[in-house]
């Protein structure tokens, strides 16, 4: 390139400089970059405990809540993987098409509590004035959620809950701290989710659904049938590694060594199968 050449190009250059510190304002930022709040939901998925919002023994509960729903949404996972037999068919019709759709939706969970999928926020703090004596837990499920978190507010109530209970301790069904959460977090990976949820505090029967599935309905559509699935399953030992007691469990279970109030656990079913 000649030396004429070469200034007129840094002459071009000067003017376009020139050009654009006059069009362009003083402190002017660039805004095509996405926002901070997109950029946050970039960086991270799934669900977690929003810092600085539950102290102490609330972030302990808060932090368990969502390890113990995982658990119990992979014990609900193995009992839909054989879903022509208990515990799955006595919460939902015992087919492929509605073991795929629940078997979906817990997995979902599992994902989230492994930091995939939508984020969600978990605060212990009463954003929006909904916990009330009866109320456990609510939900806020914004429209557009590519943007922004769901939020799941667990209530004094629902803190108080105790953990999990061992498998194989005669109890199948018991209103853990896990099955709150379950209950809550099925509701934000649902695929319609509503704008809130309330969850006020449930019964620990599980008549109530199986009540509605003799009767034909779409249990799909009930997240006290996926608390109850993950909980029995649980409880029946089938959380898989290392809390696998399925035989054990199964066998006291079918025995009549669990006492499920208020229950027909046998009614219209055969044993649960121990495969």
């Amino acid at each position: 390139m000649s030396r004429f050449m070469r200034c007129l190009f840094v002459f071009h250059s000067i003017n376009i400089i020139f050009c654009l510190s006059i069009a362009l304002p003083a402190g002017y930022v660039d805004s095509s970059p996405a926002s901070p709040l997109v950029e946050r939901q970039r960086s991270r998925r799934g669900i977690q405990v929003l810092p600085g919002k539950c102290d102490g023994a609330q972030l302990l509960a808060a932090e368990n809540a969502i390890l113990d729903a995982s658990y119990l949404a992979t014990a609900g996972l193995n009992a839909a993987s054989n879903f022509e037999r208990p515990p799955f068919s006595y919460f939902f019709q015992n087919n492929v098409s509605t073991a795929n759709f629940v078997a979906g939706i817990l997995q979902r969970v599992v994902l989230s509590q492994q930091g995939k999928g939508y984020p969600i926020d978990v605060t212990c703090e009463d954003k929006y004035q909904h916990c009330h004596p009866e109320t456990t837990s609510y939900a806020v499920n914004f429209i557009e959620r590519s943007e922004n978190p769901s939020l799941i507010v667990l209530c004094p109530l629902a803190l108080s809950r105790r953990r999990n209970p061992i498998p194989c301790t005669a109890n199948p069904g018991a209103l853990s701290l896990g099955w709150l959460m379950l209950h809550t977090m099925v509701t934000t990976h649902s695929v319609s989710p509503p704008p809130l949820a309330i969850i006020e505090t449930p019964s620990d029967r599980a008549r109530s659904v199986q009540d509605a599935l003799r009767s034909g309905k779409d249990t799909t559509r009930m997240a006290d049938a996926y608390a109850h699935l993950g909980s029995w399953s649980w409880d029946l030992g089938l959380g898989g590694p290392p809390w696998d007691q399925k035989r054990i469990c199964l066998g006291n279970f079918w025995r009549g060594q669990f006492d499920v109030e208020g229950f027909d656990a046998t009614a219209n079913y055969g044993p649960p199968s121990t495969k």
